[in-house]
């Protein structure tokens, strides 16, 4: 996993949410999220805006280094 998502990968742990229920909530397909947080996609800002949506947070709070 690419250590710039550790935090969105924490934030998901503590909500007991699945990545299955983030890419159903952000409207971002499984395979491409998974990807994303892996490093191996680009992780583009439209979906760091949906992402940030389906968790009710800041894209800071979750992105930091943008």
């Amino acid at each position: 996993m690419n250590k710039d998502f550790m935090i969105l990968k924490e934030i998901l742990r503590e909500r007991e949410m699945s990545l299955n229920e983030l890419s159903f909530c952000s409207r971002i397909a499984y395979s491409d999220l998974n990807q994303a947080i892996n490093g191996k996609r680009t992780f583009f800002p439209a979906w760091r805006k949906r992402v940030a949506s389906a968790l009710r947070l800041a894209e800071k709070e979750i992105f930091p280094e943008d």
